[in-house]
């Protein structure tokens, strides 16, 4: 009995560790919706994308570089540098029919294609890996993943500080009155456009970073970004598509909950149960948890 208590608390623990990458990643799909009203299904491409300039530029790096905080910093400015110019370059070529819901999804679903055809037909389709650089610490019979721990406080501080952003800066005020209302920014000497390049390209440089995150954990393929858009979607609608500060909660009880599902019925539920949630949320408080009243 007290075994099987241990286990669901590491499972526990488990969950929630990953929920935090999970609340990363949907806290740029969130940020998007809510201030430019689009559904960015291109998201997961660049998640994708982040992954693999992850693993190429560790593999390329290891062989110059033997301190490996060196080549994760490297690395990480790399992906944040290269998402983030071409989710602004891509925003700038199809900006003038992006802002409708219906062209939006078009557009960006079938860059999300493109991006993982270049992808496939560059690097091919195999599965790749990088090695894991830390190991695991035992503390009270429970083993905990230090490479896990260390991606869920990143994820934390982004989140945290993406949230001060929004709330307590000029720049952070301009895109909530952009958001809130468009007529009345623009009134106050706001650009609108302006702005929402910027987000866009934040937001692709946050998908970019939970890949950059991810890639030590997983094993990297062209098609996951599928996966992320998934996650991303779930996160979102439980937190309240718009908010950036609910996705941490949000992230952490889809983390929880589909530990909690692998463990007690069948790995092949998670999704299952997880859909079935969002849409009873969905039901019940269409705002989502810590959205606002629609």
């Amino acid at each position: 009995m007290v075994e099987m208590s241990y286990q669901i608390v590491q499972v526990m623990v488990n969950g929630l560790l990953q929920g935090t990458i999970y609340a990363l990643i949907a806290s740029g799909f969130s940020l998007v919706f809510g201030v430019m009203g689009i559904v960015q299904l291109s998201y997961g491409a660049f998640y994708m994308l982040g992954c693999y300039i992850t693993y190429l530029s560790i593999i390329s790096l290891r062989t110059f570089f033997f301190s490996f905080p060196l080549v994760a910093i490297i690395t990480f400015v790399l992906v944040a540098i290269i998402t983030f110019v071409m989710g602004l370059c891509f925003l700038l070529v199809i900006r003038r029919v992006l802002y409708s819901l219906n062209t939006s999804m078009v557009l960006t679903f079938v860059f999300a294609i493109l991006l993982e055809e270049l992808v496939r037909i560059i690097l091919g389709p195999t599965f790749r890996t990088v090695p894991r650089f830390m190991g695991t610490l035992e503390v009270f019979n429970l083993i905990i993943d230090l490479q896990r721990v260390i991606v869920a406080m990143v994820a934390i501080i982004i989140i945290i500080g993406m949230t001060i952003f929004l709330s307590k800066t000029k720049l952070g005020k301009a895109i909530r009155f952009v958001s809130e209302d468009k007529e009345v920014a623009m009134l106050m000497g706001i650009n609108p456009n302006k702005v929402y390049i910027f987000i866009f390209g934040v937001s692709t440089l946050i998908a970019g970073i939970a890949g950059f995150l991810i890639t030590p954990l997983v094993a990297i393929y062209p098609a996951m970004g599928y996966d992320a858009l998934v996650i991303a979607f779930m996160v979102s609608v439980l937190a309240g598509l718009g908010t950036v500060k609910g996705c941490l909660p949000a992230g952490l009880i889809c983390g929880l909950l589909e530990a909690l599902v692998a463990y007690f019925w069948d790995p092949a539920m998670r999704v299952i149960v997880l859909f079935l949630v969002v849409i009873l949320i969905m039901v019940i408080r269409p705002q989502g948890l810590f959205g606002k009243k629609l």
